[in-house]
This record gives structure tokens, C-alpha cells and sequence, in this order.
């Protein structure tokens, strides 16, 4: 069973506050992407870097574990990765998803899952309109290593023979990183926000 990493480090520069304890639809976002999370895998990892002992607080109810990104500041995904390789067992098939992307559901993730068990590719990744764009990616347990060095683009670009592709909505593949971004969140998808 993979486990399921989420990338939670970030700055969150563009929102003017940190985004991933803003409220939606009655819990924050990092703890929304959490529940989704928990619905397909019970090992969950949170990789935090910016007020880490916040953002763990906010899961204290919740089953996961972390790890600290000491390097988060430096903006680069690739940091945040490399600690996330680190801390999973050397066996252990990572799927990876981002903190932000809060439409992202568990039907998608079981979806992947499903491929990952059945065809046995090295990695089934995310896209829409032929294009890579962001987690959620399933890697194979023998990619870890390398996905700290080259980042999870490049990596399933080395491996396009191997990558079998799930085309997604555009909008399920939404992320949130400015004032803007939650209005829409409001007003297209109908969350509240407070």
C-alpha cells in the first residue's frame, strides 16, 4: 500500500497569512487535504516547513506523521521531497500530494491506486489536457531517491514509458495560493470560507 506524503512547507508568500490553517468549508485546508488523505491510506506524512509546531497542532486529532523541512524558505519543492524520501521506508511507494489543492478527492487517489496495483508502472501521474501539471503523482518505491534531486516533473518526464497518465478536470487540479484563489474557491465551487 502506498503511503501518502503531503507537502506542507511552503511559505504561502502570495496569500499575506498562511493559507493552510485558513478555514474551508469548517476546517482548514491542510486539514481538508489531511481527511482526504486518511480516506485511502493509514500512513499519511505531512512534510511542514513555515510554523511547523502550528501546523502540527492543527493535526494533533489526526492519525499522521511528520517531518521538518528545514530548507523550506529556499521555495524549492525538490528540498521538501528529499525529507519526504527520507522518512518513508525504503519499500514504500509514495503518493504525493500537495497541501493546497483542495478538490483533489479520494475517489481520484483510490483511481490511482488502482492503475499503480493493476498495470505496475513506475509512476501514475496526474494531468489534464495532455499536460503535467501537479500532484497527486503515485512513485514507485525505487524513484525515491531520485525524486529529491530532479523533482517530480522531470522524474516522470525521465519515465514517460513507464508513466501511465490520469486525465483529470482542470478545476479538480485547482490550487490555492492568493486572496483570489479562495474567492473562486466561494463563488465556483460553493465552499465557504470562513
Amino acid at each position: 500500500m502506498p503511503s501518502v506524503t503531503i507537502l506542507a512547507a511552503g511559505a504561502s508568500s502570495r496569500m499575506g497569512q498562511h493559507k493552510l490553517l485558513m478555514p474551508i468549508a469548517g476546517q482548514t485546508l491542510l486539514q481538508r487535504t489531511v481527511k482526504t488523505a486518511l480516506k485511502v491510506s493509514s500512513d499519511v506524512l505531512v512534510v511542514l516547513g513555515r510554523d511547523a509546531d502550528l501546523l502540527q497542532n492543527s493535526l494533533k486529532d489526526y492519525p499522521v506523521r511528520f517531518a521538518i523541512n528545514h530548507e523550506f524558505a529556499n521555495g524549492k519543492m525538490e528540498t521538501s521531497l528529499q525529507v519526504a524520501a527520507q522518512a518513508l521506508e525504503s519499500n514504500s511507494h509514495m503518493l504525493l500530494m500537495l497541501a493546497d489543492m483542495p478538490l483533489i478527492t479520494s475517489d481520484m487517489l483510490q483511481d490511482m491506486k488502482r492503475a499503480f496495483l493493476v498495470m505496475q508502472p513506475l509512476i501514475v501521474a496526474s494531468r489534464y489536457g495532455k499536460e503535467v501539471i501537479a500532484p497527486p503523482h503515485l512513485f514507485s518505491s525505487q524513484l525515491l531517491p531520485l525524486l529529491g534531486q530532479t523533482g517530480a516533473k522531470p522524474l516522470i518526464m525521465q519515465h514517460l514509458e513507464q508513466t501511465v497518465f490520469m486525465d483529470w478536470n482542470k478545476e479538480k487540479l485547482f490550487d490555492v495560493d492568493t486572496p483570489e484563489d479562495v474567492l473562486h474557491l466561494e463563488q465556483v465551487q460553493g465552499l465557504n470560507t470562513f
